[in-house]
């Protein structure tokens, strides 16, 4: 065979290899997307004693890792991500502890909120993210871990409001009713932040709102509107 036509065979060959590999991948990918989200559902079960479902995975090849999206199967609105390696030994993370008692919290807290805040200001319960591998074995529920692990089921709780200077008073007893409603339900450790903005510095209440969605993070709003800000103060609850 001459060598150009070694060199037209070994190009052909080439494009068929190719040809082949991209008509295969499709399948491959999906075998292994389903492997993986088998055994990460698996993961989860023996973990938590609980079932799980994968609703989204991605392959990053890069970071040598996959990034997945669970759920508790009994409830589809406790969503958390789950992180895999490619490569045995196989490791995870994932922070559905995180997001249980985030959950679990909200659904104690949400109505003392509505029922206290709702029609005068802006209140936001945080979501403390985390790897529950720095964390060891813990799988309490929201209550239970106030009392054992309190540092890290602390609950970080925002109430913003817009006034005219010289207001902030009237809004002490609303604050001391929220207080009091929030230790009757059980609530052991939770850190609040009060803050209140110069309603002066905005057209209106709706300018303040359009600016508070653009920050989207009430945590970093006062370091954003620290010239419109009029007093911010702490009040931590600790019954432990």
């Amino acid at each position: 065979m001459s060598s150009k036509k070694k060199k037209w065979f070994i190009i052909s060959l080439l494009v068929l290899i190719f040809i082949a590999y991209r008509t295969a991948y499709p399948f491959i990918r999906e075998y292994q997307e389903a492997n993986v989200t088998k055994e990460t559902q698996q993961y989860l079960f023996n973990k938590y004693q609980e079932k799980f479902v994968v609703t989204d995975i991605r392959k990053e090849p890069l970071m040598q890792k996959y990034y997945l999206v669970a759920a508790r199967a009994e409830d589809p609105d406790i969503n958390f991500n789950v992180i895999r390696s490619i490569d045995k030994p196989f490791v995870y993370q994932d922070d559905y502890i995180a997001e249980k008692w985030y959950w679990q919290s909200s659904m104690i807290l949400k109505p003392i909120l509505d029922r206290n805040i709702k029609q005068t200001g802006y209140s936001f319960i945080i979501n403390q993210r985390f790897q529950t591998e720095e964390y060891k074995e813990i799988n309490e529920d929201f209550i239970k871990a106030q009392v054992l692990h309190p540092e890290l089921s602390q609950v970080s709780l925002y109430i913003l409001y817009i006034i005219n200077k010289g207001e902030e008073s009237k809004y002490k007893s609303t604050i001391d009713n929220l207080v009091s409603d929030i230790k009757k339900r059980n609530i052991k450790s939770l850190l609040l932040t009060v803050e209140f903005y110069d309603l002066s510095k905005y057209e209106n209440k709706d300018d303040f709102e359009k600016q508070l969605k653009k920050i989207k993070n009430p945590t970093l709003f006062s370091m954003h509107k620290e010239k419109t800000l009029l007093k911010k103060y702490n009040i931590k609850i600790d019954n432990n």
